[in-house]
Order: structure tokens, then sequence, then C-alpha cells
């Protein structure tokens, strides 16, 4: 009888429970889908409340919902180290194809772990960030992608985060204070010259508005909201105000498109921005637009096709009849395979402050400056330093001064509320206190100081001439079966390949992948150029020109060892030295660079 009621007792109370979750599953899924909403419009403050109730209520082991939680505090500033038990979380559970919006989703994608790399970086937990991106492009295998090549580049950038924090340069920040900043989000300062006008974003409730303040005695003003009279909807941000402060510059973005767009000041108020012109506005996305002083010169941001890869710079000129005319890539000094942006114009055209991902960053975006030359092409870009840069994305340095002050948004401790804006001043190094500068790795100069005196040398100095560069030896580099990954012995090689080509700036090479016999013709065919891409996808992440480069495959039709044994069966020790990428000079040669055969065991040899 117990028996019987204990039964009667637990099926009651199953039919209980099954019908609450489905109850409850509904409120529940609305609240995913409002987290949701946020989160594709990128409102990640909005979404992670939202996904953090879904969290609490039985998802706490889900690595889908943690994987949103932790994107959405990687974009919240202040927050974003929060991100990595939450990704950390996901990554345990994975998934090639990630079901996008469904709360049945419990597994991650793959790209977790380029997450992951990004919140580790942030935290400068730089060796743990290298790992996850190792893990992502292993996971990856031989997809060569934006995504790919950004998470190469980041172990690169790690090893240069740590060796720029140990030369700092010496700046000082000014915190605009009230009435400019506030609780909220201000961010995108653009200034006039003499620095008596400024215009920004604010970030209000339920739009972003567009704010203007000038400096009276000393003082800025309390900032009037001007998004009306630019007829905006929350959807126009400042990029650029000329010197006078009188023309300024914006884009304007929706969910598929941004563009430029202008206004004037006319009569104590900011006209209706209107768009610049076909020219620079296209079915693409045009990011950030400055001028030059003379408003002849136009250098914008766009992903527009025949670029070198994601956002490149541009630069358009002002047509007799004031169209601005077709506009021209600033070319591979500049741009890279990754993102270039927020190009900043100095009045006199002869300076370019941007941001990159693809130059020597300490990580994310990096602020660089680049001089133009008397020939009229452009210096190699200097990265500003650290502390100005950091391993976070470090975007929008409006410069003042011919550059030697910005304004810029920044998350700082003590500020007060979200991002707020600066005044930053790079302070010029002394005699009494020489401050390092930063040295790009390859440089193979050694700079020693003397030290002051006011006694002339009784004798002439002793010149030395710089020795002679040692000559480079390199030889194929390898791949793991099936892959197109560079790895740690690959890299080592490729380096020095990297220092003969910038020693020699006629050397051109060409790269010819090769795979092992197992599979299709067609497709070893494929892997050995995907091989071959990925070298060559290296090499111009270091600054080597890709007209510098050619790539090739041969499959599996030149081996250099045995695939087989003689009685028919597998020999995978020959099979590895099959699976590499070599290399061939066929222009520019001065001896200085030679490749070597491999060193292949006899018993194994072709």
């Amino acid at each position: 009888m117990r028996k019987q009621i204990s039964g009667i007792f637990f099926f009651l109370l199953f039919v209980t429970f099954e019908a609450y979750p489905q109850a409850a599953g509904e409120a529940l899924k609305e609240v995913f889908n409002d987290a949701e909403y946020f989160f594709m419009q990128e409102y990640y403050a909005d979404a992670l409340p939202e996904y953090m109730k879904v969290y609490k209520r039985g998802f706490a082991d889900n690595a889908s919902i943690n994987y949103r939680i932790g994107i959405c505090y990687l974009n919240i500033p202040g927050q974003k180290k929060e991100a990595i038990p939450y990704l950390q979380k996901a990554s345990q559970n994975l998934t090639p194809v990630y079901k996008e919006g469904n709360i049945k989703e419990t597994r991650a994608p793959y790209d977790v772990f380029l997450f992951l790399g990004n919140a580790y970086r942030i935290d400068n937990q730089l060796d743990n960030a290298i790992k996850a991106y190792e893990k992502y492009l292993e996971l990856m295998k031989n997809e060569s992608n934006e995504m790919t090549q950004f998470a190469l580049q980041q172990i690169n950038a790690c090893k240069n985060a740590a060796e720029m924090q140990k030369h700092p340069v010496t700046i000082s920040k000014v915190n605009l204070g009230k009435p400019v900043n506030s609780a909220e989000a201000n961010y995108k300062p653009v200034v006039s010259q003499d620095e008596s006008v400024l215009i920004y974003v604010n970030r209000l409730k339920f739009y972003d508005a567009i704010y203007m303040s000038r400096k009276i005695n000393g003082k800025w003003s309390a900032p009037e909201n001007i998004t009306e009279q630019l007829q905006s909807d929350g959807d126009q941000f400042p990029c650029y105000l000329t010197p006078d402060g009188t023309q300024l510059y914006l884009t304007k973005e929706d969910q598929f498109n941004s563009d430029v767009y202008t206004s004037s000041f006319e009569k104590d108020k900011w006209n209706r921005s209107r768009p610049v012109g076909k020219s620079i506005n296209s079915k693409f996305w045009e990011s950030h637009a400055s001028v030059t002083a003379d408003g002849n010169h136009m250098y914008f941001a766009s992903n527009r096709s025949g670029g070198l890869g994601g956002m490149d710079i541009f630069r358009s000129d002002k047509l007799p009849n004031g169209d601005w005319g077709p506009p021209v890539n600033l070319g591979a000094v500049i741009n890279t395979s990754l993102n270039e942006d927020c190009p900043f114009i100095t009045p006199d055209g002869k300076k370019l402050f941007f941001s990159s991902q693809g130059h020597t960053t300490m990580g994310g975006f990096d602020i660089f400056c680049s001089r133009l030359k008397d020939d009229g092409t452009w210096d190699t870009p200097q990265n500003l330093g650290y502390p100005l840069n950091t391993t976070d994305d470090d975007l929008f340095f409006y410069p003042v001064q011919d550059g030697k002050a910005g304004y810029m948004a920044l998350y700082e401790e003590g500020g007060l509320g979200d991002d707020d804006i600066y005044r930053i001043e790079f302070v010029p190094e002394t005699k009494e206190e020489k401050i390092a500068p930063v040295v790009p790795a390859e440089a193979e100069k050694a700079v020693v100081p003397l030290p002051d005196t006011a006694r002339k040398p009784e004798k002439p100095p002793v010149v030395i001439p710089p020795a002679l560069p040692e000559k480079i030896i390199v030889h194929a580099v390898l791949f793991g079966f099936n892959q197109a990954l560079i790895t740690g012995d690959t890299r080592n090689v490729l380096d020095l390949l990297v220092k003969a080509m910038q020693q020699n700036s006629d050397l051109r090479i060409e790269i010819i992948g090769h795979t092992d016999a197992i599979g299709s013709d067609e497709y070893n065919m494929n892997l050995g150029k995907k091989r071959a891409e990925m070298v060559k996808l290296y090499l111009t992440n270091r600054h080597i020109a890709p007209s510098r480069i050619t790539t090739s495959s041969m499959g599996e039709r030149q081996p250099v060892a045995i695939n087989n044994n003689p009685d028919g069966s597998d020999n995978p020790e020959g099979r590895k030295y099959n699976r590499r990428a070599d290399f061939r000079i066929i222009a520019g040669d001065n001896g200085m660079l030679i490749i070597e055969p491999l060193q292949i065991p006899a018993s194994l040899k072709k």
C-alpha cells in the first residue's frame, strides 16, 4: 500500500514539474529573446542582465549562455576581465556548427577561444592569451580567413606587448571633468585646433546624443545637445572638425551601412548634415573621415573592394567642380590584411594618425603615426607606444598641436562613469631622464648612450663601420597531417626569412606548398595552396609587401621522401617530410639568403 501511495505521489510530482517548465519555459524564452535582440544590436550592457536571468535559472552550465555572457563583458568598459570565467566555462563544450539565437543550443562555437584570448590579452595574461589563440588555430585547422589572420597577429602582438611595456613613453592625461564628462559614456571627441570647440557623443539611455562645449576663460561650458540641429536620430557620430571649428564631419550608421556626412555652423547653429558624395560613400562601410585644413584632401576608412583586407584607409582629392574625386588606397605601407580605421590627418597634411590591428601592435587596435615624405610616399608607421596604447583596443586619438597632444575617450579607475574624455600630451624626453623608444623587433641597430661632458675629446672619435650582415640560412617548413597551421618551429624559420627580406628590399620569393600522398590529387593541390598562403600571410603580417611573394602548389607531385615502404605499407615518418612549404628566390638575390634542402634520413629519401 505504501509503495502504491508513494508511486501516486511521485507521479503527481512529476506531472506538476512537467507542467511548470512549459509555462516557465515560455517566459524564459522571452527573456532570452530580449537578450538576443540587445546582443545583435550591440547593446551589450542591456543584453548582459537578461542573459544573467537565463543563466541563474538552470543555464549555469550551458556553454552557449556562458559564451554570450563572456562577449557582453568583453564589450563593457571596466568589466572586460569578468569575461574570463564565463568564456573558460564555454570553451569546455564546443561545436563546429553553432546555432545562433537558439535557447536550445548547449554548446559554444570554436571562436570562443578567440574571445578568450582577447580577454586574457586585455587582462595582460599574455601567455594564457597566446595559448588560447593557438588553440583556436588548431581547431580551425586549414582555414585561412580574417579570423585566423587576426589570431596569428594577436600571438605576435602579445609578444610585442611584453617588450613595449618594458619601455614606456611619458604622457600626461587630464580628465576634462564636469560638465563635459558624466556618468554616461562620453566618446569620439573632435576639437578645433585652438582647442576652444569640442564636439563629442554622450550615450544617453535611449539614443546617442551629440554634444558641443566651448572653452570660455579656460573652462568648458555646459554642453549643448546639437543632435536635433543635425537632424540625427541618434545614428550619427562626429569624426572630424575643421581647424576653425565651423565644419563638422560625421558618419551616419545603420545596421547595414555607414556613410560620411558633413554639416556647417552658420547663424549660431549647425545645419542639417548631408552626405559628402558618391565618390566617398558606397554600398560598403565608410567608418571615418578627416580633411586637410585647405579642404582639398580627404582621408577615410572603408571596407570597399580593392583593398588589402578588412578596413583600409583611402584618400580622395577635391576636383575643380568641388566634388570629391576617385578614392585611392594608401597602399601596403599604411594598410594591412587586417583593419585600419580612424584616420586623422594633421591640418598641414603631413602627419597621419590612425588605428591598426595589422601593424606592430600590443593587441587589438593600436594608434600609429606616419609622416608624408617629400616624394609623396608615406613613411613606415610608428606605434605611439605604451601606455597610450594598451593590450585593449585603442581607437580615435584626435591630434592637436601637430600631434604633440590629443583628445581621446578612456575608461580609467576613478573616472566619472564609463568612458571619459581626456586630453593627452606627450612629455618630451630630457637629458636627465632618457625614455627608451619603442623599437621594432626586427631593428638591427644598437644604440649606446654616451655620457654628457663639457670637455672636448682630445682625439677625434674612432668611427667603426657597421658590420656586414651575416648570411641567413633557411630551409623548408613542415606541417602536421592535413593542416596548414604555423607552429612554433615553423615560426623560427619564417622569422629568419622575414629578417632576410627586411635587409634586402629587392628580394622576391616564391612559396611552394606540398603534401603527402594521402587524399585525392585535387584535395592535395588545394591543401598545398593553403599551406603556401598561410606562410605568405605570416610574412605579410610582418610588413613584407605581398607583391614580393608569389605562391603555388605542387600537391603530392614532388615528394622528397618516401610515402610508402617497399612492401606498399604506409611510412608516416617519410610522409612528414613531404608535408612542407619550400622557398625559391625569384629576384633580387644578393647572396645573403641561403635556402638549404631539408635534412632527411638516407633511409627515407625519395
